[in-house]
């Protein structure tokens, strides 16, 4: 005959013989049983508590330490990363190998462009440290990741990337020298390349713009005005990068 159980459990009820019957062992068991789920759960409570002290910790040390702000390693675009610090030096050596351009071209034509002021504004909205114009950022930033045109990371990297690609461009048309890169920075590759279709040449270039690309090419064993101030002044302070270069 099948046993039945009443609803206490720390009774057990056998009908097979008629009688009903309190089961000692049961009761003998049950503070054991409670004492390990007390047990269970004051561990639990523990790892609540120590997951809550560690996640306010780094919520102070990243209060601190103003948040995560810059990383020099791809990751999603739009997607913050940690911090990293980086002087100018290091940014524009950094920068410019990634394009197969020299950093010190570089610098000394974010000092012609703009004073290295990264906060620089002219006339036509070009902005930064290169002045780079809203059209040519609107197209160039999406592609490297980044983030706002003021950034001094961010601003030289879509200067670069877009540099390299004039560079290519023109070598592609038999122009493979940095000026013509430099000259279509400066004047625009529209303009360049309507130039050199009709047959013209280097004298034909503009006299602002020629002045233009000497001025950065020809003073390469000289460093700008104001770059042993600026070299290792902090140049980055947010970034956003793409996943996959």
């Amino acid at each position: 005959m099948a046993e039945e159980y009443s609803e206490n459990p720390t009774v057990a009820k056998v009908t097979a013989n008629g009688n009903s019957l309190t089961d000692d062992r049961v009761k003998a068991r049950l503070p054991k049983q409670q004492s390990v789920q007390l047990g269970l759960s004051f561990q639990n409570r523990l790892v609540l508590l120590v997951a809550v002290v560690v996640a306010l910790m780094v919520l102070m040390v990243l209060y601190l330490t103003g948040g995560p702000r810059v990383t020099r390693s791809g990751q999603q675009a739009g997607e913050k990363t940690n911090l990293v610090e980086i002087t100018y030096e290091e940014m524009f050596r950094e920068i410019a190998p990634q394009y197969g351009l020299d950093w010190q071209m570089l610098a000394r034509q974010a000092y012609r462009e703009s004073g290295f002021n990264p906060q620089a504004v002219g006339q036509d909205n070009d902005a930064g440290l290169m002045q780079i114009i809203p059209s040519t950022w609107d197209e160039w930033a999406p592609q490297v990741g980044a983030s706002d045109p003021l950034d001094p990371y961010s601003n030289v990297l879509v200067a670069a990337a877009y540099l390299a690609f004039l560079r290519d461009y023109f070598a592609g048309m038999g122009y493979p020298e940095d000026r013509w890169m430099l000259v279509a920075y400066n004047w625009g590759p529209h303009n360049l390349r309507q130039l050199l279709e009709r047959g013209g040449g280097w004298a034909q270039v503009p006299p602002r713009q020629r002045k233009y690309a000497l001025d950065i090419l020809e003073s390469k064993s000289d460093t700008p005005p104001g770059w042993e101030e600026i070299r290792h002044q902090p140049a980055v302070k947010t970034i956003f990068l793409p996943q996959n270069r």
